[in-house]
């Protein structure tokens, strides 16, 4: 074999692209990487087929390429792909295809065991390529009108699998809304009669100009009521920090108290927060709870008018959210419910094709058996 210089890839392309030379033969390894003729290259010719897809793809990556003057010119290019009818080359075509649809596959994160054995893909076109050459080399008309016909079938069957899978997620869809509907017309009632309480309570008052401050009229805690801030600050301060300092003696455990709030009863519990983040160091804080909507997180008494404030404003407004988001469940149900209803329109074509394909099938093995 003759000696082959380290940069021999270098020179042919630099010969090609001026001319010098006008054709190049070689392997899929040797004019593989490296070798860059797309300038003046004006077709491909497959002498083979290679042992992998991606080498039928890199050898075309040499001609369909940016930079090619054909395209600039506006003139075509060829790929021709060369075969012997009735041998061993028809075989390797369709072990191409084979490995071309697993591929497709696999990168399409769609190779699971649910679906390895259905490789076809709805936009395979590269392994119908494959598909077309080895039926064509196999010398039998019937076996191109297969191939033709199969990748048809296998549209079909994908487009109804999509069919199939907008039918469970309507169905998923219906669900939740029903499901949601039902929540809601439950808890709608509660709701209102929540805001007839926190309205009784607290005035109904939505403004926010005092930022809460003459919000809380009278405030009682540890058996004690008091009807002024400047009386409750200091205490409530204290009582927070204590509730605080058990959760975190108790190692996270959550402390429990009470907070009467304009004689509404409010829960309280201590608990973990999260950490500092310059220090790292755990961070507790006081929830507080009432109902479905009058709930919030602080870290410190003082806060308690400002966040009262904005839980009553919720409270307030749950009920109107509550019937929105209603109304909308109920349009979702009867907007997906109408797609349950709706057919596969290309049923009866897809049961033709099935039956022309299987028809097909039984020839292709009956010439099979004849030329043994």
């Amino acid at each position: 074999m003759p000696n082959v210089p380290a940069n021999w890839s270098k020179v042919a392309s630099c010969n090609f692209s001026s001319r010098a030379l006008s054709v190049l033969l070689g392997s899929s390894e040797r004019m593989g990487v490296g070798v860059n003729v797309q300038e003046r290259l004006a077709a491909v010719h497959h002498l083979d087929a290679p042992n992998r897809p991606t080498d039928f793809e890199q050898r075309n990556g040499h001609i369909i390429r940016q930079g090619n003057l054909f395209a600039i010119w506006k003139r075509t290019v060829e790929i021709l792909t060369y075969g012997v009818e009735k041998t061993l080359d028809a075989t390797s075509y369709g072990r191409l295809a084979m490995k071309q649809k697993f591929i497709n596959q696999v990168l399409k994160g769609g190779a699971t065991v649910e679906t390895m054995a259905d490789i076809a893909d709805d936009d395979d076109f590269s392994a119908m390529n494959f598909e077309q050459m080895m039926a064509t080399l196999s010398g039998s008309k019937t076996a191109l009108i297969y191939t033709a016909k199969n990748h048809e079938l296998t549209r079909l069957q994908q487009q109804k699998k999509a069919w199939q899978r907008g039918l469970m997620n309507a169905q998923s869809m219906v669900e939740d809304a029903r499901r949601s509907a039902f929540h809601l017309t439950g808890i709608l009632p509660k709701l209102s009669l929540e805001v007839e309480i926190v309205t009784a309570r607290f005035n109904g008052d939505r403004s926010n100009e005092t930022g809460g401050e003459h919000l809380i009229k009278t405030l009682g805690f540890k058996g004690k009521v008091y009807a002024d801030k400047s009386d409750w600050s200091e205490p409530l301060e204290r009582y927070f920090s204590e509730l605080k300092s058990v959760a975190r003696r108790s190692n996270g455990v959550d402390s429990f108290g009470l907070l009467t709030v304009n004689g509404l009863d409010i829960k309280l519990k201590g608990e973990w927060s999260g950490n500092d983040p310059e220090t790292n160091r755990p961070v507790y804080s006081i929830s507080y709870g009432w109902g479905v909507n009058l709930t919030g997180q602080i870290n410190y008494g003082w806060a308690l008018a400002t966040s009262l404030r904005a839980a009553i404003n919720r409270t307030l407004d749950a009920p109107g959210v509550a019937k929105k988001q209603l109304e909308r469940a109920q349009s979702n149900e009867q907007a997906f419910g109408l797609n349950l209803n709706q057919p596969f329109k290309k049923q009866e074509q897809l049961n033709e094709l099935t039956s022309l394909v299987g028809a097909l099938k039984s020839q292709l093995e009956t010439e099979a058996i004849d030329t043994i």
